[in-house]
């Protein structure tokens, strides 16, 4: 639903295009356009591969309210929601990333452009665990650039993938969110193996629906 909004394309090139979604002055959205280019570079420089979903920029809570409905009555996507708030989502589907520019950090865009990296084919909490957990770890030199998040997300995302990393190292899961290595079903350790569980399965066991 990109009807009613104001829309400006770039191809740059560590991401896929991206569209301002409203009137954007030109300070912010140079702002902006090098928070995904340093977050883009940072993807390719620790994963080697590129994040090449498309960027769509909302302004505010209207903007990604309007997003995140379009795309939950159409299911035209498997997406994750980045928190309750909606700082930002990704549509796997459709290959997007949404950004609410109001609130997200930097983080955010780290965050997101992470999960492009990651393959579709694993379970969504397995996507998200990685994606947090390299967010953390690419960060790491620059503290003050470490989100806010709560406890439930260590616990359930980024604590599991810590056991991964571990168990098999952090070289090879690196490859692993890359695509590049594959875990033997039987060598997980118990307390991850809920992040390779079927979506259905691990989000009723977390009450998350």
């Amino acid at each position: 639903m990109r009807s009613n909004c104001w829309a400006k394309s770039l191809e740059p090139e560590y991401y896929g295009k991206v569209e301002f979604l409203y009137e954007a002055e030109e300070q912010e959205r140079q702002k902006i356009l090098k928070m995904l280019e340093i977050a883009g570079r940072m993807v390719w420089d620790y994963f080697g591969k590129k994040c090449d979903y498309d960027v769509l920029i909302c302004d505010g809570g209207w903007c990604m309210e309007v997003q995140t409905i379009s795309r939950e009555h159409g299911k035209s996507s498997e997406y994750k929601l980045y928190d309750i708030k909606y700082l930002a989502l990704t549509d796997y589907n459709l290959s997007e990333i949404i950004i609410r520019k109001d609130v997200a950090k930097f983080a955010q865009y780290l965050h997101e452009m992470i999960h492009c990296i990651i393959p579709k084919s694993y379970p969504q909490q397995l996507r998200e665990g990685l994606a947090w957990y390299f967010t953390l770890e690419i960060i790491k030199p620059y503290p003050y650039l470490r989100p806010n998040y709560p406890n439930w997300v260590a616990d359930i995302y980024i604590n599991p993938v810590r056991s991964l990393v571990e168990t098999f190292g952090l070289d090879f899961i690196k490859q692993f969110a890359a695509g590049k290595a594959e875990i033997e079903e039987s060598a997980i350790p118990e307390d991850a193996k809920d992040l390779f569980l079927p979506e259905e399965v691990f989000f009723r066991k977390k009450k998350f629906y």
